[in-house]
């Protein structure tokens, strides 16, 4: 990624706008109907999904989360955990060793016998028949037949999250800093090294075979590119505690935690940006079906959505429709604390807006989608993308089809 910068006079043509844009989130509540705490939650496309938390409550949804429903656990228990392998087929698991399944979408849901009176904090199943489990006392269960019965794996130190990719492959990670991984289905269990000893890691996710990420106390992330070979310890930036981590590839992820912390990162993980969430409930889960579309669920009934990878909603202009690309020098400028970036796009087409420090390291991606022909403008706040936002000069780039432009803005505080 190079920046080509210019010094000296530079003619700018200044656009004439008749509306701005004060975007303060790219993630908005959804009504939940229930003001219980929502522990997990879980889509299998960008309309149907379920939520599950306090006092054995499931929610479910076919529009996307625009309207949640209550289904009937016959449960009073904490549901911790929720996975679905299709639209009839899923799986919760919670405090005393609850296990339910549905092969009806949640129109009914049957209690399994899992073997255990612990706390099932993860459930993760790769097909209707393949699935795993772990307890906050240590024990790691399995089923071959969709919980029809349920075999103990392993007695281990405290687990607080399962992730398997298929049904050989799997790791599972807990308190102390404990990863363990399995080749052969979870009948034998290695450790690897994490890199820590004194943080819990409450959640761990696998994009693939290679790439991995664990979050827990502390504000700590780990990751690692070679399987869990190898685990890179990094600080995220909060102190909160991280209860659920997502990544799209091997490079787009999300963390969420206490107090309505959102973070996310483009380089897998070496660095974390803010994202606003609205909220300071605790956000225990996150999860996306695609880079764009995303959930997240939390305290007092919490869901929270977006249509844009958690990115400042973009707002068109109403107008004619330009006859050229151009980008438009931010205003204010300098500026303190935040900006607007105007553009505009002669054709329809994909449209990248990013913003850059001064070593060329992506702050935040503005726009990263298809747009059509017109005129827009998106607000820019480091506070809300960036760590430790410092004053200096920043670089705004737009990409849109052949056309790119750099621009220099600079913040002062």
């Amino acid at each position: 990624m190079k920046l080509y910068i210019i010094t000296g006079c530079l003619l700018i043509s200044v656009f004439c706008f008749i509306s701005t844009l004060n975007a303060q989130s790219g993630w908005s509540a959804q009504n939940s109907g229930t003001t219980e705490g929502l522990l997990s939650v879980y889509f299998i496309n960008t309309t149907t999904g379920w939520a599950s938390g306090y006092n054995g409550t499931i929610l479910y949804t076919n529009d996307g989360g625009n309207n949640w429903n209550p289904q009937t656990s016959a449960s009073t228990e904490l549901l911790n955990s929720i996975r679905f392998v299709d639209a009839n087929n899923g799986w919760v698991v919670g405090s005393n060793g609850t296990t339910l399944h549905t092969s009806d979408g949640g129109n009914n849901w049957n209690p399994q016998t899992s073997g255990v009176t612990g706390n099932l904090k993860s459930v993760c199943f790769v097909d209707t028949n393949y699935g795993w489990a772990v307890q906050l006392d240590g024990e790691i269960i399995y089923t071959s037949n969709g919980g029809i019965n349920w075999i103990p794996n392993s007695a281990v130190q405290s687990m607080r999250s399962v992730c398997f990719i298929d049904t050989m492959h799997g790791w599972v990670s807990g308190n102390y800093g404990e990863i363990l991984y399995t080749s052969d289905g979870g009948n034998t269990w290695n450790p690897q090294v994490s890199g820590t000893t004194s943080d819990g890691l409450f959640s761990i996710y696998f994009h693939d075979a290679m790439n991995g990420w664990a979050v827990g106390s502390g504000g700590y992330s780990v990751s690692t590119t070679n399987g869990g070979a190898n685990w890179d310890y990094h600080f995220t930036g909060t102190s909160a505690f991280l209860y659920s981590v997502h990544f799209n590839d091997a490079n787009n992820g999300w963390t969420v935690g206490r107090f309505g912390s959102i973070l996310y990162t483009v380089n897998g993980s070496l660095n974390w940006y803010n994202q606003i969430s609205g909220t300071n409930q605790d956000l225990y889960s996150i999860y996306f079906i695609d880079a764009n579309s995303g959930w997240i669920a939390g305290n007092n009934g919490t869901i929270l959505h977006t249509t844009t990878g958690g990115i400042t909603n973009v707002e068109q202009i109403p107008g004619e429709v330009p006859t050229n690309y151009q980008l438009a020098q931010n205003y204010p400028n300098p500026f303190n604390p935040k900006t607007n970036i105007g553009f505009r796009i002669a054709d329809f087409g994909f449209v990248s807006l990013k913003v850059y420090d001064v070593l060329g390291r992506e702050v935040v991606k503005l726009v990263n989608e298809e747009k059509s022909a017109g005129e827009y403008e998106v607000e820019f706040n480091p506070e809300s993308c960036i760590k430790y936002p410092v004053s200096g000069i920043y670089y705004y780039q737009l990409k849109a089809g052949s056309f790119t432009q750099t621009k220099k803005m600079i913040l002062m505080k």
